[in-house]
């Protein structure tokens, strides 16, 4: 049993691969921005395109700070087994 009672009950194999997961899904979505941002900075691309890209961005601008209060919120959970 963990002494800790942060993690008291807790799978340490499931805690470690939510971290995992969460830390993926972060660097995913960063990634994601920056080649957005790089499309959008091209000239070939269409209005449509364009508006397309911007909608894109905006979501996932919309969706990473949920990612990082996920982790924020298991934090020294994450990091232990990171």
């Amino acid at each position: 049993m963990a002494k800790n009672p942060d993690t008291a009950g807790l799978n340490p194999a499931l805690v470690a691969s939510f971290c995992k997961n969460l830390g993926d899904r972060g660097d995913e979505g960063r990634a994601l921005l920056a080649e957005i941002e790089s499309l959008m900075g091209m000239r070939h691309v269409s209005h449509h395109q364009r508006r397309l890209l911007h909608q894109a961005d905006i979501a996932l601008k919309e969706a990473l700070p949920a990612v990082q209060k996920l982790t924020d919120a298991m934090g020294s959970r994450c990091t232990r087994v990171s």
